[in-house]
């Protein structure tokens, strides 16, 4: 079918992006001419933009009310862009393995019901990070927040969602480090918890009955280098470990209790 183009029609510049980006148009105050070009672009964007759209509304309804015969196929196509290396079993598993950072910001998850966004933001990067996949960290969050699952939707899903790259520009957002989590110590953050509120260390030691004088601790070893002594009597190392981000306490620990399992 002919295309007929409209005379001395125009067209804004965002309409298109993949024009724009092959420099193949002039551009004169945001808007340049219609022509074949321009308009078949303009048309593949647009149903590229109608189709994402729909298929994200598909996905998010299927949130709120699953259907276990399409489950496989948005999990295969539109969960996960880059695959999990290692199969997370549960939480409640891995959690024996958190850093007391995590520890912390879980404990005060647990007696809170919610968190202040430094620590839902550290807690889901690190989650994603350990191979939680979205669908899991979506329902623990919503499970563990006192509210509705309409207001869950519409405060926290998007966030989480975006978090695992799966919304907005997609970006691959990495877990925070031990540098980040310092810079996060405030009344409303549990941050690094041995250069903040060390109740949370102190209740890391007791519940793996680690017998170390904390004050001690960490005056002969500042910040993440106590978290690292702290990592070391876990695993019984000769060579102490250097943590760098939760998620490299979280590894090391794991790795170290799998080889001795086998």
């Amino acid at each position: 079918t002919e295309i007929r183009v409209p005379r001395n029609g125009k067209i804004y510049f965002s309409k298109i992006h993949d024009l724009i980006a092959n420099r193949r148009v002039d551009i004169i105050k945001g808007y340049t001419d219609l022509n074949i070009d321009t308009i078949k672009s303009f048309m593949v964007n647009e149903f590229r933009n109608f189709l994402e759209n729909k298929m994200n509304s598909l996905y998010l309804q299927m949130l709120r009310e699953p259907d276990e015969r399409f489950f496989h196929i948005f999990k295969l196509h539109f969960v996960q862009p880059n695959p999990v290396i290692s199969e997370f079993s549960s939480l409640k598993e891995n959690e024996t393995f958190f850093p007391p950072c995590m520890f912390g910001i879980m404990k005060r998850l647990t007696s809170t019901k919610h968190l202040k966004y430094n620590d839902r933001q550290s807690l889901i990067l690190f989650l994603k990070g350990i191979g939680m996949p979205v669908e899991k960290t979506i329902e623990f969050l919503r499970n563990s927040f006192n509210l509705d699952n309409e207001v869950f939707n519409k405060e926290y899903l998007y966030s989480i969602r975006h978090n695992y790259g799966l919304e907005g520009k997609r970006a691959n957002y990495p877990p925070y480090t031990c540098s980040k989590m310092g810079s996060l110590c405030n009344n409303n953050s549990v941050g690094c918890p041995f250069l903040g509120d060390k109740t949370y260390v102190k209740d890391f030691l007791n519940v793996k009955n680690i017998n170390l004088d904390l004050e001690d601790l960490i005056k002969s070893h500042p910040g993440q280098k106590a978290c690292s002594k702290i990592l070391n009597v876990l695993i019984e190392q000769e060579a102490e470990p250097l943590i760098t981000s939760p998620v490299n306490f979280y590894n090391l620990f794991k790795n170290k209790n799998n080889k001795n399992v086998e």
